[in-house]
């Protein structure tokens, strides 16, 4: 006998959905003095049989703690490199590098790895993060150029983090970057998935970002600046005119 779907699980089928545990136990009839753990342990029975992941998981965080519900895109090779092959939309982009500038790795060979970090190459990626954040989620390819050609991150995984120059250091340096450039950057993690991908010998990695129930601000220098997509650009919104970009309960 199938489980029954509450509201927020079934629309995740579709999309990826916002909510806190204490809304799902609401959802489900569930109080704390009916027993917490035997709720939980009915929504996870229920997430696992739709196959819907959430992110923080469900024994991480408070009741009230903002979660991702979603199901996980393919890890197909082959369905990850079609996507890549109809180059990049409204909500997908490409970026060759995290932090590296391949220019400079090119015609400047041989210094330490960290001398090739470019704040430029780094604050590119990071405005495309706050960009689909606020603007209905979408997926950033990492390691891959404009025209869709693989780049390889070897060099990446070296400058973000020379202690271990591998996907493992790069993603645990990614997720610090996230909870220090972004204005509540830890809640911003929940909505970021990560995935490395490997094709003749490259390294890639999908970086999917889920939509969010609040505006998502970056930091640049000492300001910090909100960005969205208008077709397959990035763009500044200005303060004097967020009003007109988006509702007001999405302020609150």
């Amino acid at each position: 006998m199938q489980p029954l779907l509450c509201p927020s699980i079934a629309k995740a089928l579709g999309a990826p959905v916002e909510v806190s545990l204490r809304d799902l136990l609401d959802e489900y009839g569930f109080t704390e003095s009916q027993g917490l753990l035997g709720g939980l342990a009915q929504l996870g029975s229920v997430l696992e049989h739709y196959q819907v992941s959430c992110t923080p998981h469900l024994g991480q965080g408070g009741l009230d703690d903002s979660r991702v519900l979603s199901v996980p895109p393919s890890s197909s090779i082959e369905a990850v490199l079609d996507e890549i092959a109809e180059l990049e939309t409204a909500d997908v982009e490409f970026k060759s590098s995290l932090h590296v500038d391949l220019n400079r790795l090119k015609y400047n060979p041989g210094l330490p790895p960290q001398e090739y970090r470019s704040e430029k190459v780094l604050r590119s990626a990071l405005k495309t993060v706050s960009a689909f954040a606020n603007s209905g989620g979408g997926t950033l390819y990492i390691g891959v150029d404009n025209d869709g050609g693989l780049c390889g991150l070897d060099a990446d995984f070296a400058a973000a983090n020379p202690a271990r120059s591998d996907y493992d250091g790069w993603d645990l340096h990614f997720r610090n970057l996230v909870s220090t450039r972004f204005n509540d950057g830890p809640a911003l993690s929940a909505h970021i998935q990560t995935q490395m991908f490997v094709v003749d010998h490259l390294s890639f990695v999908r970086v999917r970002i889920t939509p969010r129930k609040k505006l998502t601000f970056l930091k640049t220098d000492e300001n910090w600046e909100l960005f969205v997509r208008n077709g397959t650009q990035t763009n500044s919104i200005p303060f004097c005119d967020i009003e007109h970009h988006f509702t007001l309960s999405r302020l609150y």
